[in-house]
């Protein structure tokens, strides 16, 4: 073991220097304390006492010196998060700038195409309405009929799509009418 820690120490392992110290220490005294109780001459306790005193300051340094380089990696790796959630939110700001933007084009689109598209439907309609009261075969009665009918379904759609854009903008007027709920549902 003490050459395992001299190649840990020559390796650049500078907290193993006490503990290579302490091990060299604690193992001298153990091979004191043999030989001397074999020769019958007092062992050097003081010995074995600083060999332990050195374990234990390489143990001390060990974790100091670990510490340190575990918060100075930490530190690292906060800066690179942080960088990383600063890069992202600026990113998702940017995102959310150009999806308000488009969400606008599309309903001022919408809100101008059925402008444009409700004026030629109010004169198909006016001339249907016209062609019904002047039309005196049934069967083309029935088609110009089916005509307002339809004309009328689409002239409620682009009213439709006309709120929802009045909604977006915050322009819508609510009114209190009366109505018949079961009409409306079906």
């Amino acid at each position: 073991s003490l050459v395992y820690l001299f190649r840990l120490f020559r390796k650049g392992t500078k907290d193993l220097f006490p503990l290579l110290v302490g091990g060299v220490l604690a193992v001298s005294a153990g091979i004191y304390d043999s030989l001397f109780a074999v020769i019958g001459i007092k062992p050097f306790f003081w010995l074995q006492g600083i060999g332990i005193f050195f374990c234990l300051l390489a143990v001390f340094l060990t974790i100091v010196n670990r510490t340190t380089r575990m918060h100075v990696e930490l530190e690292g790796y906060t800066r690179g998060i942080e960088g990383e959630v600063d890069r992202r939110t600026r990113e998702l700001h940017e995102t959310n700038i150009a999806l308000s933007k488009a969400n606008t084009a599309k309903s001022d689109f919408l809100a101008h195409m059925s402008h444009e598209i409700r004026t030629p439907l109010n004169c198909i309609m006016g001339f249907a309405q016209l062609l019904e009261q002047h039309t005196a075969n049934e069967e083309d009665r029935h088609n110009v009929h089916l005509i307002l009918q339809e004309s009328d379904h689409l002239m409620q759609l682009i009213n439709h799509i006309l709120d929802f854009s009045k909604i977006e903008k915050g322009k819508i007027i609510l009114e209190k009418l009366p109505f018949d709920l079961r009409a409306a549902v079906n």
